[in-house]
């Protein structure tokens, strides 16, 4: 195997493009999107909240994010909501979750997801010099933030589970959260301090990405789309956009959102779905958080960057897109002063607003390894929220399938093929979409 085209120029993308042509592998990256801009980054890989997250151990697809999601889909400025859910994108991917959403399921895959991040974590770490490039990176774990006595107990309940788990995890009063923010003053009661986690600046990794691969000879064609394949018998020929056609020994589809549509050009059904993200960065700011943070009732995250103070929040379930609910980065900039009272809540326009669209699996898992149907494609995508925390292990996996390793972490549940062939639409019992 000498020549590999990767599928998808977002943080998975590259970072399984840059493991293999460090290995001197001849790689070619297709990019559906622009290249990397400082201002107004859009795409789920470049303006999202930047966090490293072994907290986040819980798959989405459990019974608290069903009821959850429930109750606040009833919000049309809340956190969480399904864009045209009559669709067979939208109906097909909703039919797996809730199949998924159980106990079992979480009991399951909750170790799994917990050391993958702590794996990239460790990535991370030395990333920066591997890329030569600063990333912004900051190691002091996540805060929890609560405003509400309800909220910080339930936010309690998840320490045990944590601990379990080989995490460090503390309950905070409101003078604890406010000394591990000094300068910035904090409107809370509580909070839970998740202190493995971490957090970087995506732009500034995606930029040292770039950088890096184009030194080691890798070949990078921006604002290309897709619109065919060649196959025979058990390989991929080739893909082709408008005006190319790319050959390689291996193809790795790692396209983020739009990885379902190319998928179904290879016979594969791939339920991955946009989940819609929005936010803005508060630049200018006077003072910083200390550490990076989940504003818990709000589900916003707030994230102090190299660039300003990130701020992102909610999931719209539903096909790629770029347009903005209004109501929900309306909600986004509501939250703010609940928790910050003295941080001032930028114009929203244009020029600084981010929406990106995260591939989201139905049952909370990314999709890594080789479809049985292909012998020479490899798939990586379905990160959803947890894309930018853990591209780096994702890469590294990748790499080792595709030079035919051992993966240093099982990849079973992970499969490709894991939800066999799209069950019919009469097929789906989803009476509360109606």
């Amino acid at each position: 195997m000498s020549s590999v085209v990767v599928i998808g120029g977002g943080i998975i993308g590259l970072c399984s493009a840059l493991e293999l042509a460090e290995q001197g592998v001849t790689v070619t990256v297709i990019n559906e999107g622009p290249a990397v801009a400082d201002i107004n980054p859009r795409g789920a890989s470049l303006g999202n909240a930047g966090m490293i997250v072994p907290s986040h151990f819980a798959p989405m697809a459990n019974p608290g994010m069903l009821k959850l999601g429930l109750k606040l889909m009833t919000n049309p400025s809340g956190p969480f909501a399904f864009s045209q859910p009559q669709s067979p994108e939208v109906l097909n991917w909703v039919y797996h979750f809730l199949r998924s959403a159980n106990e079992k399921h979480v009991e399951r895959t909750q170790d799994l997801i917990c050391r993958l991040n702590l794996a990239s974590r460790q990535l991370y770490a030395g990333l920066s010099d591997r890329l030569e490039h600063e990333i912004g990176l900051h190691q002091d774990g996540l805060l929890m933030i609560c405003r509400t006595e309800e909220g910080l107990h339930h936010e309690e309940q998840e320490i045990g589970s944590a601990r379990k788990l080989g995490l460090k995890a503390a309950l905070l009063d409101g003078q604890e959260v406010q000394d591990l923010n000094p300068g910035f003053r904090v409107d809370c009661v509580g909070a839970v301090h998740f202190q493995d986690d971490a957090q970087v600046t995506p732009v500034a990794v995606m930029q040292g990405l770039l950088s890096r691969l184009q030194s080691l000879g890798a070949t990078i064609h921006h604002d290309e789309r897709i619109s065919r394949v060649s196959r025979m018998a058990d390989r991929v020929v080739s893909v082709g956009t408008k005006d190319r056609t790319f050959e390689a020994d291996e193809f790795i589809l790692a396209a983020g959102a739009w990885s379902g549509r190319i998928a179904e050009r290879l016979g594969l059904n791939l339920p991955v779905i946009a989940g819609r993200g929005y936010g803005f960065t508060v630049r200018g700011s006077a003072s910083q958080p200390g550490v990076c943070a989940i504003l818990t009732e709000d589900r916003v995250a707030v994230s102090p960057m190299l660039d300003g103070i990130r701020v992102t929040g909610v999931m719209e379930i539903g096909p790629v897109g770029d347009n903005i609910n209004e109501n929900r980065l309306a909600g986004i900039q509501a939250a703010l002063p609940r928790y910050f009272p003295d941080l001032s809540v930028p114009q929203i326009d244009d020029e600084n607003t981010w929406v990106g669209n995260r591939p989201v699996s139905p049952d909370g898992l990314p999709f890594l390894g080789r479809p049985g149907r292909y012998v020479n494609l490899t798939i990586a995508t379905g990160h959803g929220m947890m894309g930018l925390s853990l591209g780096p292990i994702s890469g590294r996996l990748i790499r080792q399938v595709v030079m035919r390793q051992v993966p240093e972490l099982s990849l079973d549940m992970m499969h490709p093929d894991r939800f066999g062939p799209r069950p019919p639409l009469a097929s789906l019992p989803l009476p509360f979409l109606a």
